[in-house]
């Protein structure tokens, strides 16, 4: 099912449906989710559609599980002490500030910055595992027994595929020992992975309907069939969503944040759009624009709290154009630049683009200079005001694209975290973080600074 209207807005919606309803689905109990509501009766329908003895609905019943508490966690913890490794300071760490956490922007508004995290950067070929027997992960007799080993982290921490063909590379160098290591990474923190990328050309040079590929735990070597090397078989178990971070990313320093997001007034004045900011994506989502990231032989276990149904965040820039009306002012607000004004082009109205306006050289420049990828090679905005390569892209592969791709080759289980607070110790089923979702939510920001130029006399 498709459909386009709004205009300018250029709505793109698609899904599969089996079944729509009238608008009286509720009240006449005839809804697509409960087939028994119709006239012949949910019996009756299963029986002439041959599926008796399949679960549907209210057949399934659901089964109890224990919740996970500290005793669980402090459990896993032993076993990495003998059996693993335990992560309990920061290695190999640099300094990233959540503007993506809302905990975090409402606490830096307030003028707290504590909240900028020293995140350890792994390479699993470096942890010291304890009990790690290469000789019998290399023994034939062992195979399918999956020898586990934990990694116990109990800060921040971002786990690094920083070779084409895959994990712990130099540790494990055959696939029989490969298939026979399984890994429990538990956190009592936040997880991010990052992945390896392949192809380092830009849809805006060559090949825009290819989307580029970030893989973890998998090779992306371009070694022939049967000569690359086996995934590690991963099971990550944390209370937050897991992170996704490209190769190139560039994090968020303390001294970068005050100066495009600075704070007075328990207010963000941010100067500067994660739409437009140059210093952290010019590499990155200017240059790649809608990618595919592939996660290969990774479990999850994560918490209830948070949303089944989006274990992940994607962290940076993955996508600019999308379906909203109030991208159009807000996107022409970003770029402004107070005591200026944006000139027409000729061509577009003022809502979808402007000439690049001088002050993009300015120090206190909302937008990218110039020469940026972000325009791509043109002397006007792209459209939206967002960077050219989603157009591009979206010219060569769907006009309807807002996202970039996620695959996951393993299975995600949500379960619940206990309530208990031991002293000294947190409560596990409140999330650290609440990933901040649009532009609005009552965040601390205040645009008084910034300004738009509008001449539709009718928008909604």
């Amino acid at each position: 099912f498709y459909y386009g209207y709004g205009g300018a807005n250029n709505f793109g919606v698609r899904f599969d449906g089996t079944c729509f309803s009238l608008v009286d689905a509720f009240t006449s109990k005839k809804f697509c989710s409960s087939s028994e509501h119709f006239p012949r009766g949910f019996n009756a329908w299963r029986t002439n559609a041959g599926l008796d003895g399949y679960l549907f609905t209210a057949d399934a019943v659901a089964v109890p599980s224990p919740t996970i508490g500290w005793d669980n966690l402090k459990s896993l913890e032993e076993d990495a002490k003998t059996c693993g490794a335990v992560i309990s300071s920061p290695q190999n760490p640099y300094v990233d500030c959540p503007v993506w956490d809302a905990n975090f922007l409402n606490r830096y508004a307030s003028g707290d910055t504590s909240g900028c995290q020293s995140v350890s950067l792994l390479d699993l070929d470096t942890v010291p595992f304890n009990g790690m027997n290469v000789a019998a992960l290399n023994d034939p007799a062992n195979s399918g027994r999956l020898l586990r080993r934990v990694l116990y982290l109990k800060g921040p921490t971002t786990i690094k595929q920083k070779d084409p063909a895959g994990l712990m590379l130099s540790t494990l160098t055959s696939n029989i020992a490969r298939k026979n290591l399984s890994v429990w990474i538990v956190s009592e923190d936040m997880i991010s992975l990052q992945g390896y990328q392949a192809d380092q050309t830009s849809p805006l040079d060559s090949n825009p309907s290819k989307l580029r590929e970030i893989v973890f735990n998998s090779d992306a070597s371009g070694a022939a069939a049967g000569s690359q090397k086996e995934p590690l078989a991963l099971t990550l178990m944390t209370t937050e969503r897991v992170n996704l971070l490209s190769p190139f990313y560039v994090p968020m320093s303390p001294s970068h944040l005050g100066t495009i997001w600075p704070v007075s007034g328990g207010k963000i004045h941010p100067n500067r759009h994660n739409l437009t900011d140059w210093e952290r994506q010019e590499n990155d989502g200017f240059k790649y624009g809608y990618r595919r990231y592939i996660l290969n032989s990774i479990n999850i276990v994560s918490n209830s709290s948070t949303s089944s149904g989006e274990p992940f965040y994607l962290q940076g820039l993955w996508s600019g154009p999308d379906s909203s009306a109030n991208q159009f002012p807000s996107n022409q607000c970003m770029v402004s630049l107070a005591g200026n004004t944006l000139q027409s082009n000729g061509t577009d109205h003022l809502q979808t683009s402007a000439l690049v306006p001088s002050y993009n050289s300015a120090s206190n420049s909302p937008i990218p200079p110039l020469s940026s990828r972000f325009y791509g090679g043109r002397t006007s905005f792209p459209p939206y005001y967002v960077p050219q390569v989603f157009w591009v892209q979206r010219s060569a592969l769907d006009s309807g694209r807002e996202q970039s791709e996620i695959i996951l080759n393993g299975i995600t289980m949500s379960t619940t975290f206990s309530n208990d607070v031991p002293p000294g110790l947190r409560n596990l089923n409140v999330p650290l973080y609440n990933g901040q979702q649009g532009r609005t939510a009552g965040l601390p920001f205040d645009l008084s600074h910034k300004n738009f130029q509008w001449y539709v006399s009718s928008y909604y």
